[in-house]
């Protein structure tokens, strides 16, 4: 039984100043305590920026649902706009964790979805797969399984479960 445990091992923080700044804005729980966490007005950064981020899938998954049958050219310009801010806020938080944590990154489980995700949001975004309604649709699907991170993230979510 006690190796079907696998405890974790917590890692130092990173000690270059910019790897050390990006992951105080993350707070991985897979590392040990840093010394003083970021603030701004009194809450942790990391608090912050995962608020964020789950409000930034909460939108995503909204958007990606809004579809129905003759949708005007002006809703359906405002609908990929707010998918194209979402994806660059996707490729932002990507970013910010690769920088923090280096090739530990691609360790946790969350991680290797949300960067596949990004990326393929990114490979059929590109204009040329625009007219492949089938691979635009079935990329929309995929992408709607990030609400599946909120219950990686709320208790009280995963108490429904």
């Amino acid at each position: 039984m006690i190796n079907k445990i696998k405890p974790k091992v917590l890692l130092d923080p990173p000690t270059n100043p910019v790897r050390k700044f990006f992951f105080q804005i993350i707070k991985s729980k897979s590392y040990r305590k840093i010394d003083e966490p970021l603030k701004v007005c009194g809450k942790n950064v990391s608090d912050i920026f995962d608020w964020f981020i789950m409000s930034t899938i909460a939108v995503n998954t909204f958007i990606l649902c809004v579809k129905w049958p003759n949708m005007s050219d002006k809703s359906i310009k405002i609908v990929d706009n707010i998918n194209y801010i979402c994806t660059g806020i996707f490729i932002v938080e990507a970013l910010i964790k690769i920088i923090a944590q280096g090739f530990r990154y691609f360790k946790g489980g969350w991680n290797i979805f949300d960067f596949v995700i990004v990326v393929g949001s990114l490979i059929f975004i590109a204009p040329t797969f625009k007219k492949q309604k089938n691979t635009i649709t079935m990329i929309r699907a995929f992408r709607v399984g990030r609400v599946l991170k909120l219950f990686s993230k709320l208790k009280q979510l995963q108490s429904i479960f």
